[in-house]
């Protein structure tokens, strides 16, 4: 595979449009921050964050940043991580 290794050129398209749908499913992680308002990252990618004054604001920068994250996976033809899901416990 042929990657382009100049970091300031855009993301082919689809590879983008494959990372920004992935990131729409991850388990989102946001908690208060005193400083920033929110901080926040997902289960899937637990050392790409985000932040943000509202809850809304932070999910957005976390979506953002794993969308960026997986991109870069993606093309360089590595897998995205499983994506985690919490199961629902019926006692």
């Amino acid at each position: 595979m042929n990657v382009n290794k100049d970091p300031n050129r855009p993301f082919d398209p689809e590879i983008l449009k494959q990372a920004k749908s992935y990131a729409r499913r991850c388990t989102l992680v946001i908690e208060p921050n005193d400083d920033l308002g929110y901080f926040g990252r997902t289960k899937e990618f637990e050392f790409v964050m985000g932040d943000g004054k509202t809850i809304e604001k932070c999910a957005a920068s976390v979506r953002e940043a794993t969308a960026l994250a997986a991109a870069a996976l993606l093309e360089c033809g590595q897998q995205l991580p499983f994506l985690q899901v919490e199961a629902e416990c019926n006692g």
